[in-house]
């Protein structure tokens, strides 16, 4: 599941795409056209999906991923990607 906002003022394609998935990675596939380049990659996952955080603990935190040319989500995580409009 995906859904995506365009800011106009700093010309960027922001996707916020969730992998449901318990067992496997899911690749993305987005055509925004040759001018767009993929320029970040944060993640939210895990395994313990009741993992929170607290004012002591903080379990539930973003990573960033390595861009490349092929986006997989991994299993069971919500992500956000900027691309960058040339």
């Amino acid at each position: 599941e995906a859904a995506s906002v365009y800011n106009e003022e700093e010309k960027e394609i922001i996707v916020f795409a969730v992998n449901r998935s318990q067992e496997e990675e899911c690749r993305l596939d987005t055509d925004f056209g040759a001018g767009a380049e993929l320029i970040r990659h944060l993640t939210v996952t895990g395994d313990d999906l009741k993992a929170e955080n607290s004012a002591d603990i903080c379990r539930v935190t973003e990573e960033e991923v390595k861009i490349a040319e092929n986006v997989l989500l991994p299993k069971q995580s919500w992500n956000v990607l900027t691309y960058k409009i040339r």
